[in-house]
């Protein structure tokens, strides 16, 4: 970056220049009077006086005013624009997103008027007239960004150069003082008049001017310079005032200072606006009156000609302070220094901004120089004025106008050199209203004058001249002078972008360095045949330095925030911009080589180029000095440190990415990227061509193994190591093993594309040097088709995809040749986790597609594929195979094992091998089939040799398979990466899927034989509650297994689901023993526990389980009842394909009534205590252990006896039964029992409001029943079995009704049930008897059974005045199952089960009962009786007939009861249904009756019936006003129905 200026680099500082008018009599008077000075103190002057005595008054000025501090106004002015900082980033000034200037302008407008402001509070008596220091004016106002907050913290005196200059100082001149000449000016003028009047002679000028004007250059050269260092912001004189202020001393002073001031006006330009500060230095011993510096401020203001704010009154005692202890008066001027400052820049800026706006380059390209010089010398302007945000932003502009005119230049549009006709220019009319001109160059005044100031106009012959000699270089030239001025533009760009990254604005400032250069290298840095003045060498000069600069730009800020998009964190990367600048030096160095000739022909000894006018175009001489610096430079070597420090910078950040993952063996630590393997690659490849072959090995190495799956640029880095060990190779060294030197060369020499001519003088000369004719080699690998190595190979089981531990199967071989010569396999041996396998030679010589055979091996074509088989012994020991690395990171252990893989090759099925496809089989999981462990090839040695004249060693290469990483989430669920479908079955193009996987899973000693439940397919699933459930299996033997010493246990365990919801474990842990017989009654007493059970023929056995229940006679526990004794059941042994049954019985018994809680309570809801809704399920597991003999153990040991090499294997077989109640009770009202008369009964139904049932109990359940004492009651029973639809069928034997008391807790009885009706006189209660011939008595799929019975309540005289709430009864029911048969090829031909002749629901010798509660019911000695005395049944028509009503008082109160006979005629009676028609009743209709305490009363009716038939008598109610009860109710269940005879 060194080629940058130096104000480029660091960036532009305000200019103040100070001048020294005080005379030198004066300092000396000013120190003698400190000296005599008795007045102040020797305190408070010793500092003073000691700083007097060493400098002099204005250097102890300059001190005081250097002082960098920020002041109350700038710490405000500060504060206000962060917080109204807006939220554009400095990405969108770089793409281009302008807005409208209009609020630039009121910012400049507002922070103009801010500092005039300041200017009229900085009064310079202030400090002596005792005034406080003023408040700070408003900041300026304006839109921000962040990364401008980020730059915009320093103030004024930090970054102020504070100049002394002497009085006869003298500035740049200019042609052009009053900047009315300027080319733009003369424009804009034409364009005006034009307006005014468009007559023919203004339109030829504007034409003139506009389209054969042309800019010949861009950027003055030395403009920066100049304005930086030569040209001030303000200038500060500084006098003193003697303390009388009228002597000849202070005369003199003031006569210096006005011909200092006269001298400074006279060689400023009146277009540089610059201002004059004068400040006069007071001394305080004595100090001068007020009518003196009154006097003396007259004076000055009247011969300089300068207002009151620009002269300031500064004690001398002011000059010693510090930051800490600032003055007013020195704190008010430093105020007025940095606001006449920042006036100055900001006029300059609105003079080149109304000079950019007036251009009219949008409608001519040929203008965007100037465009361009104008927004550059704006965005310096606002540096100067430290407004970053603003300075970026015409800065991009500037960079946009140069690009444009660039492409403009490149597109070949014929481009005119700039042709002025005097007579023209004599007629421009001047106007002083008009924007002053543009600055001139920091030059000499004879030719360092800026391309706008006009020359001595020359005649049109001889600019004729000029332009023929000159037409085709300006275009050229123009185009140097744009890459130029584009290179200091972005270089500024990406300056500013990189330090608001250090900064803290890490993501805008990345973001927007990234954008910048991305746009410069898009148009600046492409090659194009457009720009013939342009030669390669030259753009590719161009090239290497800017992507130095950005090399160097982003090593000092490199990209630290990972929040970035990848495409910035890229293109900002350190190594790879070094990477790009060393291969574009290349590309220099290549081009340079071809202009050698040429450079030789253009040097021109002795020869003096001129001085550059403008930034980048060429001197007289071209490209020529350019060419020949560049030939003396070494563009190799640097290429080369170029891409040294680039390797660097990537190990370094590997290893930090490393670091940060805490993992040395991260893939962080080598070249993980392409881009990585290429910065070794040209590395290696600069050495190679430098003929260092030693230092390139390392290189290549490196960017060989980081450079995998690409073939081209492998091969080249092979070609470039051959090339090194042929002229050099390593010595052998002690610090590494022989195996590991020969992998390393080998690995290099036997690449897929080398040949054979190529490989052969560097292996011998590599095995003499070694001594030894068999080189030994180690590989590594993943993928087994990887052409980059020497051979691949596969493995594969074309048999089978498991198999089991200690067997013989055959395998399938294949190996390819990737070299592109023949070679000889000596050797193959195979690695696996059991161990090294040898492969015979013999099942070598049988190999498939062998070029040729011999008594040393096979000779294999080259790039080809030979294929054998050869047997591989497994070892019985399963514990000798590794499990799967993948399963070891399991986070769930206790889950079951998955996989995605083929079912048997991932060892895990879901039915068995034999049943598998069959119409049987449900697809469930079968867990005895899961497990095994998986076999692969983990590698392959062979001995082989390349086929060639001459002796060629023999190589021993061992190639390693490493496993690769799954893509399953390991911390889920248990996996084996080899039992998934793309690994098992992954295989090489040359290897067919008929082959067989590469894994075969290797399984323990499996059981083949098969269990098969008889019972669950004929009874689905179900047992029945009350009596033994026998369950029957077939065990059936495999097909190629023999099985002994069979023996079997089952457990079983209970699960109850309840009506809501819960679930109760009711399997007791270790079963019941006397001592704890009464404590688990406890527990599981009234849960049914289910048992398992023996038949007990002799009756020695016990009944009772402790469970709460006993057995059925003939039957006792088996072992604890819930596992039974694996010693008491053997099986006689099977051959293969044989089979035996097997059998075990369960039983629970049937559900028990339970006592109901206060069965008097009327006010509690009843509900069945009877859960016959409960779900009971019960588990069984059946093992079944037993050795085991196969075939394949017998060929691997055939001297030895079948039972010796047989195997024992445990089979789990898991069922479950679910148990049902066999019968279920559904219980209804007789239509009658819900009488019309219902006396006045106080049940909730009997209310008037009531208008439907009341506790009528949930879906389903019987509704209560409203009962009278001693009335006759009856209720319907209907019998139906819950499991006839799953094949069983119920027989029925007896049904009987138990006349149960409703009592007490106490005992004592508070009602009596009677049987009425339906009871068997010689057995009392029984309601029904089967007979053997009934068919009634089966209940199948279907079939109810039905019964009618009556019953009369009796209340006991104590509870007369009450009511009761019970159940009507119970019925109980004694039944039996109906048997199921053995099947046939069962009871004819198997031994085992010739004393059983059935399963399923056994028949016992005693028939189960069960019972069930009556319905609900309500029972009450009502207040009234009602009878309906007399009713003809069959009236004749027109005969009257009488209906009589007897309605008794049964309470000592008088009651009133209302009479209500329903209207024949009432819309509400016929929407009712009680329509009586041919029917005429007299009598009370409505009315009222009184009824005295036990009186009772006759209701009669007359009726005539009018007509024959069906007829339905008016519906009568009667209803006590008392309990507001009905005592008779006909609408209730419709009025009485006669039949009418004629």
């Amino acid at each position: 970056m060194d080629t940058y200026p130096g104000d480029l680099l660091t960036g532009v500082f305000p200019l103040v220049f100070a001048v020294d008018a005080i005379l030198p009599s004066d300092t000396t008077s000013t120190e003698s009077n400190d000296e005599n000075d008795k007045v102040s103190t020797k305190d408070e002057d010793a500092e003073i006086e000691q700083s007097s005595s060493t400098r002099s008054l204005f250097d102890r000025f300059l001190d005081a005013i250097s002082i960098a501090t920020n002041t109350e106004e700038e710490q405000d002015s500060a504060s206000k624009q962060i917080n109204r900082a807006g939220s554009e980033t400095l990405a969108s000034l770089l793409r281009g997103d302008d807005k409208d200037d209009s609020s630039d302008e009121e910012d400049d407008r507002s922070q103009d008027s801010s500092r005039r402001n300041a200017f009229r509070r900085n009064s310079p008596m202030s400090s002596f007239r005792g005034s406080k220091k003023h408040a700070s004016g408003t900041s300026a106002t304006f839109t921000s960004t962040a990364y401008a907050r980020v730059l915009s913290l320093e103030s004024f005196f930090q970054r102020a150069r504070i100049l002394s200059i002497s009085t006869k100082h003298g500035f740049p001149p200019s042609k052009d003082p009053e900047g009315s000449q300027n080319r733009t000016v003369v424009l804009a003028q034409t364009r005006s008049h034009m307006t005014q009047g468009a007559t023919l002679a203004n339109a030829l000028r504007l034409k003139n001017i506009v389209e054969n004007q042309l800019a010949d250059g861009i950027l003055p050269a030395g403009w920066l310079e100049k304005h930086v260092h030569a040209l001030p912001s303000v200038l500060v004189v500084v006098t003193t005032l003697c303390a009388n202020g009228n002597g000849k001393p202070q005369e003199a002073q003031d006569q210096h200072l006005l011909e200092t001031m006269e001298h400074l006006k006279y060689n400023l330009a009146s277009k540089r606006d610059c201002h004059i500060h004068i400040v006069c230095l007071v001394n305080d011993s004595p100090s001068p009156s007020v009518l003196t510096t009154d006097a003396w401020l007259t004076f000055v203001k009247y011969h300089t000609e300068l207002p009151s704010t620009s002269i300031s009154l500064l004690s001398v005692k002011d000059l010693a302070s510090d930051m800490a202890t600032l003055s007013p008066s020195l704190r008010d001027l430093h105020a007025t220094i940095r606001d006449a400052s920042f006036v100055y820049y900001l006029q300059q800026a609105r003079r080149n901004k109304h000079k950019h706006n007036v251009l009219g380059y949008e409608q001519q390209p040929t203008l965007l120089p100037l465009a361009t010089r104008y927004c550059f010398k704006i965005g310096v302007f606002y540096e100067f004025q430290l407004r970053h945000e603003k300075s970026l932003k015409y800065f991009a502009l500037a960079y946009r106008h140069v690009q444009s005119y660039y492409q403009f230049l490149l597109s070949g549009s014929p481009v005119n050199v700039e042709m002025r006709n005097p007579q023209d220019e004599m007629q421009v009319e001047t106007n002083d209203d008009a924007t002053t001109g543009i600055e001139v160059s920091l030059a000499d005044a004879s030719d360092e004058e800026e391309e706008e100031e006009e020359e001595e106009a020359p005649s049109q012959e001889e600019e004729l001249k000029r332009v023929v000699s000159q037409e085709e270089q300006v275009t050229g030239d123009l185009a140097h002078q744009c890459r130029a001025v584009a290179d200091w533009l972005n270089f500024k760009l990406l300056k500013a972008a990189f330090d608001a990254t250090s900064l803290g604005a890490k993501d805008e400032g990345l973001v927007a360095a990234s954008w910048q250069w991305r746009k410069h290298a898009q148009v600046m840095l492409r090659q194009t045949d457009e720009d013939p003045s342009n030669p390669a060498w030259n753009f590719w000069a161009y090239v290497a330095h800017q992507r130095l600069v950005m090399s160097q730009l982003v090593e000092r800020h490199p990209p630290t925030d990972a929040t970035v998009p990848e495409e910035v964190l890229i293109r900002c990367s350190p190594w790879r911009n070094y990477l790009a600048a060393a291969e574009a030096e290349l590309m220099l160095g290549v081009e340079i080589r071809k202009e050698e000739s040429v450079g030789a022909a253009l040097a021109k000894p002795g020869g003096q180029s001129m001085r550059q006018r403008f930034v980048g175009d060429m001197d007289s001489e071209g490209l020529s000095p350019k060419l020949q610096e560049l030939l003396q430079q070494d563009h190799t070597e640097k290429a080369l440190q170029l891409v040294l420090h680039a390797i660097e910078l990537f190990e370094q950040e590997s290893k930090a990415l490393a670091e940060e993952l805490e993992n040395e063996e991260s893939e962080a630590n080598k070249p993980f990227l392409p881009s990585g393997s290429r910065l070794y690659y040209v590395a290696g490849g600069l050495l190679v061509g430098m003929k260092r072959y030693q230092d390139a090995i390392p290189c290549l190495k490196k960017s060989l193994n980081a450079c995998t799956k690409r073939e081209g640029i492998e091969l080249s880095i092979e070609k470039m190591l051959v090339e090194c060990y042929s002229n050099y190779i390593p010595s052998p060294s002690s610090d590494s093993p022989e195996e590991e030197k020969d992998s390393k060369m080998l690995e290099t020499l036997f690449h897929p594309g080398l040949l054979l001519s190529e490989v052969h003088p560097v292996l011998e000369k590599y095995s003499s040097l070694r001594e030894s004719d068999n080189l030994k080699w180690n590989m590594e690998s993943t993928d087994d088709s990887d052409m980059s190595l020497p051979f691949s190979f596969s493995v594969t089981f074309p048999s089978s995809t498991h198999a089991t531990a200690g067997d013989i199967v055959t395998a399938i071989v294949t190996i390819k040749s990737n070299l592109p010569y023949p070679v000889q396999i000596q050797a193959v041996s195979l690695k696996s986790a059991p161990g090294k396998i040898l492969v015979p030679l013999e099942n070598l010589l049988n190999a498939q597609n062998a070029e040729k055979r011999n008594e040393r091996g096979i000779i294999m074509s080259p790039m080809s594929a030979v294929w054998f088989s050869t047997n591989i012994a497994l070892p019985r020991d399963l514990d000798k195979l590794p499990s799967d690395e993948g399963s070891s990171s399991s986070a769930v252990p206790s889950a079951r094992p998955r996989t995605a893989g083929v079912s048997s090759a991932a060892g895990a099925r879901l039915v068995s091998e034999d049943r598998y496809g069959s119409e049987e089989s449900n697809g469930q999981w079968n867990t005895a089939l899961l497990g095994g462990k998986p076999l692969v090839c983990d590698g392959m040695s062979l001995q082989f040799a390349p086929v060639c004249e001459g002796n060629c060693p023999f190589i021993s290469l061992t190639i390693k398979k490493n496993k690769t990483k799954s893509v399953a989430p390991p911390k889920r669920t248990p996996f084996e990466v080899n039992s998934y479908i793309e690994e098992a079955w992954a295989r090489p193009e040359y290897v067919p899927l008929t082959q067989g996987p590469k894994c075969l899973r290797v399984l323990g000693p499996m059981p083949h034989m098969t269990v098969t439940n008889l019972t669950d397919t004929v009874v689905n699933g179900k047992a029945l509650e009350g009596t033994v459930n026998r369950f029957l299996f077939q065990l059936k033997a495999g097909a190629t297994e023999s099985c002994f010493d069979i023996e079997y246990s089952v457990t079983v365990s209970t699960t109850i689901v309840t009506t809501d919801g819960t679930t109760a474990d009711v399997n007791p842990e270790d079963g019941v023993s006397p001592s704890t017989e009464v404590d688990m009654a406890k527990v599981v007493t009234g849960k049914r526990t289910p048992v398992i059970v023996s038949p007990d023929e002799a009756g020695i056995g016990h009944r009772s389980t402790g469970f709460g229940y006993d057995l059925p006679p003939g039957w006792r526990l088996e072992g604890t009842g819930h596992a039974s004794d694996k010693a008491m059941h053997h099986v006689r042994n099977l051959q293969a394909g044989d089979s035996t049954y097997i059998s075990f019985e369960m039983y629970r018994p049937s559900c028990t009534l339970k006592p109901l809680e206060n069965p008097y309570d009327s006010e509690r809801t009843n509900v069945d205590e009877y859960n016959q809704d409960e779900v009971c399920q019960t588990d069984f597991d059946i093992s079944i252990s037993y050795r085991q003999s196969r075939p394949a153990i017998q060929k691997a040991g055939e001297e030895e006896s079948q039972k010796e090499l047989s195997d024992s294997v445990v089979l789990e077989h898991h069922g479950s039964v679910l148990w049902e109640s066999p019968l279920v009770a559904d219980f209804s009202l007789d239509g009658r029992s819900q009488q019309a008369f219902p006396s006045g009964s106080r049940h909730p139904s009997n209310y008037i409001s009531s208008t439907e049932t009341v506790n009528s109990g949930s879906s389903g359940a019987s509704p209560e029943l409203s009962l009278i004492n001693l009335e006759r009651t009856s209720a319907r029973c209907v019998l139906r079995s819950k499991v006839a639809d799953d094949g069983l069928g119920i027989e029925l034997s007896r049904i009987g009704f138990e006349e149960k008391d409703i009592s007490l807790d106490k005992g004592e009885t508070a009602c009596e049930l009677h049987l009425q009706s339906g009871g068997n006189s010689a057995t009392p209660g029984v309601l029904f008897e089967s007979k053997n011939n009934d068919p009634s008595r089966i209940l199948a799929d279907g079939s109810k059974f039905g019964l009618t019975y009556s019953v009369k309540p009796v209340m006991k005289q104590k509870y007369l005045k009450g009511s009761i709430s019970a159940r009507l009864g119970v019925i109980w029911v004694d039944w039996h199952p109906v048997s199921i048969p053995l099947p046939e090829d069962i009871s004819h031909g198997a031994s085992d089960m010739k004393r059983l002749d059935s399963h399923g629901p056994l028949r016992l010798k005693e028939p189960a009962t069960l019972k069930f509660r009556g319905p609900p019911c309500y029972i009450e000695n009502s207040p009234f009786e009602t009878v309906l005395e007399s009713l003809p049944p069959s009236p004749r028509v027109a005969t009257p007939f009488e209906m009589t009503y007897r309605i008794s008082n049964k309470t000592a109160m008088q009651q009133k009861v209302s009479v209500l006979m329903s209207d024949l005629s009432s819309d509400e009676t016929r929407e009712r249904g009680n329509v009586s028609e041919g029917v005429l009743v007299s009598g009370l209709i409505h009315g009222e009756i009184t009824l005295a305490p036990f009186e009772t009363q006759t209701l009669s009716y007359t009726a005539l019936a009018t007509k024959a038939g069906k007829t339905t008598m008016p519906a009568l109610s009667i209803s006590s006003d008392r309990y507001k009860t009905w005592l008779i109710k006909d609408q209730q269940q419709g009025s009485r129905e006669i039949f009418v005879m004629p």
